[in-house]
């Protein structure tokens, strides 16, 4: 899978770094102008342009993805209702060395906000040929089959629940 860990480090690295956006007032259905400003891809030259990174954005490695999905498996196990938690010191949180010295929590939450699969400027629009609701992850999911192919063989008894057919 390290060609998957590759891929996804190439995109969100791209995802942070090389789109320029910029912030857009919003409002929510009531007419209400919201706190939080939508980011909407623009041109470099525009007003008010910039990368989605706002701070200073330190390109991830294969090794630190691979830090960030243990940190998430952790979270998992221990019943976490926040990642912070780790960062976070007792009695309202975690302290767990191991984990915080894995990777800090500013680059965490980086790193969750940026992940990307797929360069979204290669993806065709809704409507148009070759759309897939899909199409972020697709790549990923092949990529993921071939492997499983690869290493899983299929019994001559397969047993098929009733919830995984339609009637």
């Amino acid at each position: 899978p390290e060609k998957l860990l590759q891929m996804m480090v190439e995109q969100t690295n791209n995802y942070a770094t090389r789109d320029w956006v910029r912030p857009v007032g919003a409002t929510d259905q009531h007419g209400h102008v919201r706190k939080k400003k939508w980011l909407v891809p623009c041109g470099r030259n525009d007003d008010g342009a910039r990368h989605r990174a706002k701070s200073r954005y330190v390109p991830i490695t294969v090794g630190t993805l691979i830090a960030w999905h243990g940190i998430l498996i952790a979270l998992g196990g221990y019943k976490m209702r926040k990642p912070r938690m780790i960062w976070t010191a007792a009695p309202y949180g975690y302290e767990m060395a191991w984990l915080q010295n894995s990777l800090p929590r500013d680059r965490f939450e980086h790193i969750r906000r940026f992940l990307h699969l797929a360069d979204n400027t290669k993806l065709p629009a809704k409507g148009e040929f070759g759309w897939s609701p899909l199409g972020k992850i697709k790549t990923w999911m092949d990529e993921v089959m071939i492997g499983l192919q690869l290493v899983w063989t299929l019994g001559q008894k397969i047993c098929i629940d009733e919830s995984m057919v339609k009637y």
